[in-house]
């Protein structure tokens, strides 16, 4: 009995010591985590404002070929095939104004989405980083998107007025309905019917491609958390 008694008071501070080590290593592990969190929500929200400014820049859309917005279908086949089209400066214009138009729109998207990161809380944030690569934009694209598209096309409906793109696409559209024939030829399928509003069309783009950016941004971030370790951004409930 007295040999169990000093094996136990023995032990007994090599347990307490385990038991202190590994309530260490959680503590370590959830501030790691939390910093992640934090880390995460900021840069995402810093890489949206960043990529909006680069966007409304001169040629931000236009000479980017990540986000450049093309001719709607089947615009861009009628300019490459009809000749009425080949030579035609304003046909070839049209696709510059689009960019254009969008170019002056896209900083109203930059509040939209800074206010829907702000929004974000740390158990959301927490299964964001834990998800799929791209689950954090596809999360703000869910929640932001439509409002997104309408906070940019009343300037790209402005501006399109403004620069004759309109009159220039309604022309381009009477010229493919002449030519359906020789185009479905070329394609070799039925085409489809260009977009109704073109105004529409630009600001679906545009949206598209500031979340096409920030997908590309949100890997980046999470390939620099990867750095503070896998406890840093594991584990998250």
């Amino acid at each position: 009995m007295r040999n169990r008694l000093i094996l136990f008071v023995f032990l007994l501070p090599l347990w307490t010591g385990c038991g202190v080590v590994q309530q260490w290593r959680t503590l370590v592990s959830a501030r790691l985590q939390a910093a992640a969190f934090t880390q995460f929500a900021a840069a995402l929200g810093q890489g949206a404002t960043d990529i909006v400014s680069q966007l409304a820049q001169p040629g931000g859309f236009l000479n980017d070929p990540r986000v450049r917005i093309l001719l709607p279908p089947p615009l861009g086949l009628a300019v490459g095939v009809v000749a009425e089209l080949k030579e035609n400066p304003d046909a070839r214009l049209l696709e510059v104004l689009l960019n254009q138009a969008a170019e002056h729109a896209i900083p109203v998207a930059g509040p939209v989405l800074a206010q829907a990161v702000g929004q974000l809380e740390p158990a959301t944030v927490g299964q964001l980083l834990n998800g799929d690569p791209g689950a954090a934009t596809q999360y703000l694209r869910e929640r932001t998107e439509t409002e997104l598209r309408q906070a940019v096309l009343p300037e790209i409906a402005a501006h399109l007025s403004r620069s004759g793109a309109l009159r220039t696409y309604g022309d381009l559209r009477r010229v493919i309905t002449g030519a359906r024939a020789e185009l479905e030829t070329v394609a070799a399928a039925p085409l489809p019917e260009p977009p109704a509003d073109l105004s529409e069309y630009v600001a679906g783009q545009a949206v598209a491609g500031v979340f096409r950016l920030l997908g590309e941004q949100e890997q980046a971030i999470r390939a620099r958390l990867q750095e503070l370790g896998p406890a840093a951004v594991g584990g998250a409930q």
